[in-house]
């Protein structure tokens, strides 16, 4: 299809004349024709983009039975550019015309046909052009979640309507003449599909049906040649090339000749590549052909290398201006392949002279320093490794990419390693110049290691430590090893560096020619700071070492010098730790240990150093450090005269915290006496008390307690007085209660007359604290010891405390029990406020707990039988107690009540008769019983009252005036329910009464009840909605203040 008249066109008029030829031969055309206007308006529209779209590939159709009149034509995508719709306007206008023209023909015209194919193809080529252009234009991190069958759906559908139209071609007209150009299409949209056995096997179909020396012919055969060369068989393409590739003038020769050269390589015609390769980069730079030009020059170098061609290769990179650095490294690496080093190094020393850039100049650097390395030209190597170390040190630290600093690292283990074997080897003993030379290198080299892995390892410090040994430098021997002993021994004891790294630290520091002691006691290293720090951390190091080995005498040694170098830098801290390690693994030195502490002690006492003087003497007086037994209470006299004067000092100032402090040392002072500690005690609480400090005051006032007399503790009531009630005040309530209960105790056996006080301020504390079993047990001391001498009004007192508090606290079983105990304890058979209602709360848990007779009992022999004995000595009872006899009332009052509603009226007349009697009789008993609890005194009580006998009267009336006396005659029916209602009436009257009477009680009295809105409700609201307040069976559901102020 490359002899098209388009394709004549664009060559010889260019692009725009080309539009524009094209329009006026398409007029022409349809001047000459005898067609309708309509007609000659599609023969130009079709003419025209016949010519401005080429055919294009197209894909595999094989569907059977496809029906061309419903074929979707589409319309263009509003996304797409504007160059783009108006392309695609005119090939939806031609594409729907031919399809019509071709209906016409029944679709028998594979020359119609064919155009159809072409135009689906070209939408769906120009469609596939704008759907991979919005792909690049999505964020590259964001493009992995793009569905790629979804983005190119729209194009995929109209490559899928020319396969089918080409198949249909095939499969409609076998021996259509131009099958060939088909074919052509098939395949290059097989090719679209990736299926390239499909694709092979329609160029090959289309190369056998297309007319000889055409067009079609010649660009399926240079495609399959294309395939054979990925396939690499490169004879059978050749073959195809030296056959087909004939017009250079064509704008895709290069391309196709690209191959060709590349063929050539492959069979080692490595002279016709070069000269193919050649002439493809000369057109590509004249912009006549498809650009070629970059994929040139970067397989050229590779071929100019295999054809040993290498300075026509180097001269014609040098002759181009730019891009020349990447394929001379190419060239280098392929000839060291070769094993052409020399060559390769001539490359790479002459791209490092003319690199223009530091990127340029590393690139070469690198792979030169391998080479230099090779035949173990150290001078070259270590100068180029220098080189690319400045490169670093100006560029910064990510100049280098991860891979090019193995490359230099591993070059540089290389080259040291082979260095260090000739010292070791002692290859250069007897030239000492030659050998110091060497030495140096190595260190040079182990420095550029540990610069380029930027860290200080182990492995190298010890090598550098080696080699400035072997050179006789033992400082810098010793530094070495101290460095590399520092990793080491955070690694572990099994760190084989460790030993290898304190065991050079020891060769250097028993050198003869080291001189230890010479450096410790002379000038030289008191002038010379840095080696004195030096010095310091290579016996600690080795001290760190030691820990995992045995070597007793070793290690003392090292101890002692340590110390001296320690105490002359002033370091007394660091010298009590060797002293301490000495004690630890020396204990039998005595002598050395003693000798250490007194220049400890000379020190702090030089430098007025009067915390750290008692400081150490205590570690003397106590064995930690030890000395001689004269010498230790020599100590212990000293610090006991400087404690007392301390404390004394600091109670003078105010110093509270010193004088504390002081006291302290007193009271565990092992020397001190018992009246001494007493005292120190006593005073520690007082202090702490002043401080504020409740938590220490409660602490030692315990122990104060404990060990003074009782006689003592009645000295300082007053102070102890003080202190518990300031603890209760400010929140410690138990501190306070402790504390009361065991000054108690003392206090009882002195004989104070303020024992009540305690007494009672440590019972209402821990009832504070919610401990009422401690409460009990204070309370039972006051009961039973009468040496404590308790007024029975405050045991009275306190019996009330305790009830109130079993009163608001949980209603567990558990609890109940300790309740019950505690009732008779308290229970004289004298009544005391609260004791009902203490016993009306332990009644109702035994009828929740179904216990029924206990809870008679204590209704009838507690509650009731205090009632009474009240009345008949008219002592007033508590509301809550009352509240409680009234319950009880009103639980024998509802009963009744419930008789009296089982009673049901019933017929024969007799029995209706005595019936009505029994109800009547009973209401009026009930009536009574309710007056009865109104003399209870009780407001919720009477009104539970009135609530019973309304509800009795209520319940009678309406029962006998509904009552039915059955069949009987309709006027004694009537009779019988006048009468009746006639005697209901006074029922209800009654009922009213009451409900009047219990409203003005509940008004007048501000009664507060669960069953107020049975009174106060209206009517209409009663059947429908009753407020009520609901209370709670016990105190764990309402939240109340306690006595410390908590919830």
């Amino acid at each position: 299809m490359t002899n098209s008249i388009s394709g004549l066109l664009m060559e010889n008029f260019g692009p725009m004349n080309w539009v524009i030829t094209s329009l006026h031969w398409g007029l022409n055309v349809a001047k000459n024709f005898s067609l309708g206007k309509m007609m000659k308006k599609i023969v130009i529209i079709a003419i025209f983009l016949f010519l401005l779209l080429p055919p294009t590939s197209i894909t595999t159709w094989a569907k059977e039975g496809t029906n061309l009149d419903n074929l979707d034509v589409g319309a263009a995508d509003a996304s797409l550019s504007e160059r783009r719709k108006q392309i695609l306007k005119i090939n939806d206008e031609e594409l729907k015309e031919t399809n019509r023209l071709s209906k016409q023909l029944r679709h028998n015209d594979p020359n119609l046909l064919l155009r159809i194919a072409e135009l689906f193809l070209e939408k769906a080529r120009l469609m596939q052009e704008e759907e991979n252009e919005q792909y690049l234009k999505i964020n590259p991190s964001a493009r992995v979640k793009v569905d790629k069958k979804k983005l190119h759906e729209n194009s995929m559908h109209f490559f899928k309507e020319a396969q089918k139209t080409g198949e249909y071609i095939l499969k409609k007209h076998p021996n259509f003449d131009k099958r060939g150009e088909v074919y052509y299409i098939l395949a290059f949209n097989a090719k679209e599909f990736g299926d390239m056995p499909s694709s092979k096997k329609f160029f090959q179909l289309a190369a056998k049906h297309a007319p000889p020396n055409s067009g079609v012919s010649n660009r399926a055969n240079l495609a399959l040649a294309e395939m054979l060369i990925s396939e690499e068989k490169y004879q059978d393409a050749l073959q195809i090339y030296q056959r087909e590739l004939r017009d250079e003038k064509d704008k895709w020769w290069t391309k196709d000749a690209y191959n060709y050269a590349w063929a050539c390589y492959r069979v080692n015609r490595h002279d016709q590549s070069i000269e193919l390769f050649r002439k493809i980069y000369d057109l590509s730079k004249k912009g006549q052909h498809v650009d070629m030009s970059s994929a040139t020059l970067n397989v050229l170098a590779l071929v100019y290398a295999d054809a040993g061609r290498i300075e026509e290769g180097f001269r014609f990179y040098e002759s181009q201006n730019h891009g020349m650095f990447k394929y001379l490294l190419r060239m280098s690496r392929q000839l060291q392949e070769k094993g052409e080093h020399t060559k390769a190094e001539r490359i790479l020393e002459a791209g490092i002279k003319i690199a223009k850039t530091p990127q340029d100049e590393k690139s070469f650097l690198i792979p030169y320093l391998d080479i230099s390395g090779k035949y173990d030209n150290f001078e070259k190597h270590l100068m180029t490794a220098l080189k690319l170390k400045k490169m670093q040190e100006a560029q910064g630290d990510s100049f280098f990419d991860s891979d090019e600093k193995q490359k230099i690292v591993s070059s540089i283990q290389k080259m040291s390693s082979v260095l260090q074997k000739q010292l070791v080897d002692r290859t250069y003993e007897e030239v000492g110049d030659i050998k110091e030379q060497k030495g140096k290198m190595v260190s040079v080299y182990l420095d550029l290691l540990a610069y380029f892995q930027n860290k200080d390892s182990e492995e190298i410090s010890l090598v550098k430590g080696e080699n400035y040994y072997l050179l006789g430098k033992y400082w810098a021997a010793l530094e070495a090893y101290v460095q590399c002993s520092g990793p080491a021994l955070k690694k572990g004891p099994d760190n084989k560096f460790l030993k290898l790294c304190s065991d050079g630290i020891l060769s250097v520091l028993d050198n003869k020619k080291f001189d230890i002691n010479a450096f410790v006691d002379g000038d030289t290293l008191n002038n010379d700071p840095a080696k004195r720090s030096l010095l310091l951390t290579a016996y600690q190091r080795y001290l760190l070492y030691l820990k995992h080995k045995s070597n007793p005498a070793l290690e003392l040694k090292i101890y002692q010098r340590l110390f001296s170098l320690y105490y002359k830098e002033g370091k007394i801290k660091e010298c009590e730790e060797i002293l301490n390690r000495v004690r630890s693994a020396h204990p039998k030195e005595i002598k050395i240990q003693e000798s250490m502490a007194g220049l400890i002690l000379d020190f702090f006492k030089k430098n007025k150093d009067q915390q750290n003087l008692e400081r150490f003497a205590r570690r003397i007086e106590s064995g930690e450090v030890l000395v001689a037994a004269e010498y230790r209470k020599k100590v212990s006299e000293y610090l006991l005269a400087m404690k007392f004067k301390s404390v004394e000092e600091s109670s003078i100032k105010g110093d509270k915290n010193s004088a504390i402090n002081g006291y302290i040392d007193i009271f565990e002072d092992k020397q001190s006496s018992s009246m001494a500690k007493r005292n120190a005690a006593y005073n520690i609480t007082l202090l702490y008390y002043e401080i504020g400090n409740m938590d220490k005051t409660y602490w030692w006032g315990e122990k104060a307690i404990s060990m003074m007399e009782s006689s003592e503790i009645v000295q300082f009531e007053p102070t102890w007085i003080l202190i518990t009630t300031e603890m209760f005040h400010l929140g410690f309530q138990l501190y306070s209660a402790n504390l009361a209960e065991k000054l108690l105790d003392k206090l009882c056996i002195g004989g104070s007359t303020k024992t009540k006080i305690f007494y009672k301020n440590g019972i209402v504390m821990l009832l504070a604290e919610n401990k009422l079993e401690e409460a009990i047990k204070l309370f039972q001391l006051g009961r039973t010891q009468q040496k404590c001498k308790i007024p029975e009004e405050s045991i009275r007192e306190m019996a009330i405390e305790i009830n109130k508090s079993y009163l608001l606290t949980s209603s567990s079983g558990a609890r109940y029990e300790s309740f019950e105990r505690f009732l008779r304890i308290i229970d004289n058979g004298q009544y005391l406020p609260t004791l009902l209602k203490s016993y009306g709360v332990l009644r109702n848990a035994y009828i929740r707990a179904g216990r029924h007779e206990l809870a008679n009992d204590i209704a009838n022999n507690k509650i009731l039988k205090y009632y009474q004995n009240a009345k008949k000595s008219k002592v007033n009872l508590d509301l809550d107690d009352l509240e409680e006899v009234a319950d009880i009332r009103c639980d024998d009052l509802a009963k009744f009540a419930a008789e009296l509603r089982k009673l049901e009226l019933r017929f024969p007349e007799a029995d209706y008769n005595r019936l009505l009697q029994q109800k009547l009789q009973m209401i009026s008993e009930l009536t009574k019983r309710a007056m009865v609890v109104f003399e209870v005194g009780s407001g919720i009580g009477s009104v539970r009252a009135y609530i019973e006998i309304i509800r009795a009267y209520d319940e009678l009336a309406t029962e006998i005036e509904t009552f039915n006396p059955g069949d009987r005659a309709p006027e004694y029916v009537k009779n019988f329910k006048e009468a009746m209602i006639s005697l209901a009436a006074p029922l209800r009257q009654k009922a009213s009464e009451y409900r009047q009477e219990a409203t003005s009680i509940i008004k007048k009295n501000s009664i507060l009840s669960i069953n107020n809105g049975y009174f106060l409700l209206p009517d209409q609201f009663k059947r429908s909605v009753i407020p009520q307040y609901f209370g709670f069976d016990t105190i764990d559901a309402v939240i109340l203040m306690d006595r410390k102020g908590g919830e």
